[in-house]
């Protein structure tokens, strides 16, 4: 799997630094208590106008939506420490 940086460039996983994948995970927390904007449209038939919807996903739903098992898988395979991206309190 890819992860897109600040700056638009894509680069594997697994070639992340230790820090930089800690600092994403928590970012995903902090993100997903914060909530994400998902944005989705289409069109089901040529007869019909296109649609465009806009939802805000909290908690799990948002981390779903971040492929985060992917980040947290990739943490444990290193060996990496859960408490350095530790989840905020109440999640």
């Amino acid at each position: 799997m890819l992860h897109t940086m600040k700056d638009g460039k894509q680069i594997k996983l697994a070639d992340m630094s230790d820090r930089h994948l800690l600092n994403t995970i928590s970012m995903m927390y902090r993100r997903a208590e914060a909530g994400v904007i998902v944005q989705y449209g289409g069109v089901s038939s040529s007869d019909e106008m296109p649609f465009f919807a806009e939802d805000v996903l909290y908690g799990d739903e948002a981390l779903a939506e971040m492929n985060f098992d992917k980040y947290k898988a990739e943490a444990a395979r290193r060996g990496l420490s859960p408490h350095n991206a530790a989840p905020p309190l109440g999640q």
